[in-house]
């Protein structure tokens, strides 16, 4: 009698055969050795994943839980889509419902958008290294305790391996290289008013004070950046506010939440800002380009003024020698009141009107052509590797620990790619292993949407037929969810992370079974 398949013996061991076939399963290993061991060899590794997974309470990591029926994933899906449609809405009836000036309160508005993306900004910059060495050394630590608890000579190097990898971060974290530029940190960072930096400044800090003079660039990273002395070259800032009230003879680049320019900037200004102000006393003698959430105009500008945002207004005495483009999205978001100057003309761009992508057709033959691609490249995945789709996520502990293993492939795959880029040996092996995640970025859904689908339907497993049911029935839903209204972003995102999940317990399962059947 002909060996059964590896995938027909994994669901053996997971004791999900149907009862006829699970019959001639056992008659078949009663004459077969070799399929004995490897059945020994899978049943083995469950009880190795199911001690690594055990909870800290000590309950029975075979306790049965309630399975993912169909009438639960379609009540699921039908809040999901209830949700959706309340959030939008929710949306709808806050934007014509504040006032304009009031606007900025809208939690679904551009402003807020902006407000939360530069203060994401401005934590990074404070934050940013010390928590990307304590994601790695968590991580690391993660990985080293599971490598303890699983207690296998075969695992026994990969420790010593997670510990070099963040030696070798460490040491590369520990090392700046030189530069000609003056370099300067603190909490609190100044160039006093009798001082002169002989060359360009790199600032670094919460607070960061620049009263005296700077000959050459000026570089700076910083909570709050004031400017009262003279910078004689370009000044660049990455921050949360900058206030410049002395002089800039060179161009202006800034990225902040707040800048606002009370002195003389010799060149232009560009900036991206969640607020922009020229006040009074400030003249700009090139051109402004900004885009800011509100720009307010008093002072001088020599040149063209060209803004993007939520609101442009230029308030008397303000004086423009060029021309005013205001790009906003309604007419009235920009004012120019009586008496200001302005050179050149006026012009207000407005957005052109973008409909709904859910009432568009070419939206639905996209979703169709992606889905059909899917399915083929599914389809050509499950003949060449037909054990990527031998896991079945039908209870609350499969779905739990496929989740947390896809965030950490997730995130650990692109830094181990990133510290053996270092080297020029690791090289080639940085690129494979990019590779090979931005790929199985892609197939994580086609994965997840199989497992979905045999979930759902509960067919007999071996069947090719049976597979494209399944496998369709799972990218439906699952292209469904991630297109929902606000929900999608977060449940494409869900969907990755199991896919991943996935694909990393059923490789690592395929792997370990020709090493536990010698």
């Amino acid at each position: 009698m002909n060996c059964y398949s590896e995938l027909t013996y994994s669901l053996y061991a997971d004791r999900e055969l149907p009862p006829e076939e699970a019959l001639r399963v056992e008659a078949h290993l009663a004459t077969c050795a070799a399929c004995r061991a490897l059945v020994e060899g899978l049943r083995s590794e469950n009880l190795f994943l199911a001690e690594v997974m055990q909870t800290l309470d000590d309950e029975p990591a075979a306790a049965a839980t309630p399975a993912w029926s169909a009438s639960s994933l379609i009540r699921v899906f039908a809040l999901l889509i209830a949700g959706s449609a309340a959030l939008e809405a929710a949306a709808q009836w806050i934007a014509t419902s504040i006032p304009g000036p009031l606007g900025w309160l809208n939690p679904f508005g551009p402003a807020m958008f902006w407000t939360l993306g530069f203060a994401i900004g401005n934590f990074l910059i404070q934050e940013g290294a010390a928590m990307f060495v304590s994601t790695l050394v968590a991580l690391g630590l993660l990985v080293f305790a599971l490598l303890i608890v699983g207690a296998r000579a075969s695992f026994a190097y990969r420790r010593s391996v997670t510990i070099g990898l963040l030696g070798v971060l460490a040491l590369v974290l520990s090392v700046s290289s030189a530069s000609a530029v003056e370099r300067r940190s603190g909490e609190v960072v100044t160039v006093p008013h009798d001082q002169t930096v002989n060359g360009s400044l790199w600032a670094g800090g919460d607070t960061v004070n620049i009263d005296g003079m700077v000959i050459g660039n000026a570089f700076v990273m910083a909570r709050e950046v004031t400017v009262k002395g003279t910078v004689k070259g370009d000044l660049f800032t990455l921050t949360q506010d900058v206030d410049i009230d002395g002089t800039v003879e060179g161009n202006v680049y800034t990225l902040s939440q707040s800048a606002t320019i009370r002195g003389h900037v010799a060149q232009s200004v560009y900036g991206l800002s969640s607020r922009v102000r020229l006040e009074s006393s400030g003249r700009v003698d090139g051109e402004v380009v900004v885009g800011a959430g509100s720009t307010d105009v008093r002072g001088n500008i020599g040149k063209d003024l060209s803004a993007y945002g939520n609101h442009v207004a230029l308030w008397n005495p303000a004086r423009v020698g060029g021309n005013v483009e205001a790009h906003v999205p309604k007419v009235t978001d920009l004012f120019v009141e009586p008496g200001v100057v302005i050179g050149g003309q006026t012009k207000t761009q407005l957005p052109p009107p973008r409909p709904s992508r859910y009432g568009r057709p070419r939206f639905y033959v996209w979703q169709c052509v992606r889905l059909a691609a899917a399915l083929l490249t599914g389809l050509v995945l499950y003949w060449l590797f037909p054990f990527l789709f031998a896991a079945r996520l039908d209870n609350t502990n499969s779905a739990l620990r496929a989740l947390g293993i896809g965030f950490l492939v997730l995130v650990a795959t692109p830094v181990a790619a990133l510290i053996a880029a270092i080297t020029l040996i690791g090289l080639p092996l940085a690129v494979l292993t990019m590779a090979a995640w931005l790929a199985s970025l892609y197939l994580a859904k086609i994965v997840l949407a199989a497992s979905v689908g045999q979930a759902i339907r509960r067919s007999p497993n071996g069947q090719t037929l049976s597979f494209v049911l399944d496998l369709l029935l799972g990218l439906a839903i699952v292209f469904v969810a991630i297109n929902l209204p606000y929900l999608g972003g977060w449940l494409s995102f869900l969907v990755l992370l199991l896919g991943l999940g996935v694909e990393f317990i059923q490789l690592r399962s395929h792997w370990q079974r020709p090493s536990m059947a010698a």
